[in-house]
């Protein structure tokens, strides 16, 4: 039971940080979601199916594990029962002098980190400030690029960049008729979204699509945006 706290507690601790590592890279929360779906659906509709028809074998391999875990656990207890009759005719240790917290102060740290750690990571993807920070370190090189970049109407009038622009990787980057300057970081070959940041983004749609167009303030002048639908 403790060592299962502990496994849930240091989980809980490892999933906050995950969270905020893929919050500084637009699209990959919501990317990260899909994927939890998709695998509780798998858990708990398509795995059932695919062991009810290997039922029996499992419930062999299953009783003869048993067998052999009961095997094993007695000859380890019978093996301690000895050990623990020698031990007795041996003279007593001497005695030290121990101060041993009580139990219920062992759990008390991870517990305090614990809580600690779920209320900063709350904060922090509410204010979306790991994408801000990590933005605002690479801006300049988005900045730099910005002159350069092509008026499109869709995505094949876009420019390959194919370049690593501070923390994030550029493929494609345009200019937009209708107004602002976007750069594509992310594309979902099988949803076909598109994730990225703007400069001065329009209301209607981005070179890479105007479907599911949403966009969100960074800082100043400049958005993460999401479309799908561009050619």
């Amino acid at each position: 039971m403790k060592l299962f706290l502990a496994a849930v507690l240091l989980g809980i601790n490892l999933l906050c940080l995950t969270l905020l590592g893929c919050s500084i890279w637009p699209g990959q929360l919501e990317r990260l979601w899909i994927l939890t779906i998709a695998l509780w659906q798998l858990l708990t509709i398509v795995l059932p199916l695919m062991l009810s028809a290997y039922l029996p074998l499992i419930f062999i391999v299953s009783l003869w594990g048993l067998i052999m875990v009961s095997a094993v656990a007695a000859l380890i207890i019978g093996t301690r029962a000895r050990f623990k009759s020698s031990a007795a005719k041996a003279p007593p240790p001497k005695r030290r002098l121990t101060i041993r917290l009580p139990q219920r102060y062992r759990w008390r740290p991870l517990i305090l980190v614990t809580v600690a750690m779920l209320f900063v990571a709350h904060v922090l993807l509410k204010l979306n400030l790991p994408m801000q920070a990590a933005f605002r370190l690479s801006q300049g090189a988005f900045v730099a690029q910005m002159s350069d970049a092509p008026v499109a109407n869709e995505r094949s009038d876009a420019a390959g960049l194919f370049q690593l622009l501070g923390f994030y990787r550029v493929d494609y980057y345009a200019r937009d008729r209708r107004g602002g300057t976007y750069f594509e970081t992310e594309r979902d070959q099988f949803s076909d979204l598109s994730y990225g940041f703007a400069h001065q983004p329009n209301d209607v749609g981005s070179p890479f699509g105007d479907d599911s167009y949403i966009t969100e303030l960074i800082h100043g002048d400049w958005y993460w945006f999401r479309s799908v639908g561009g050619q």
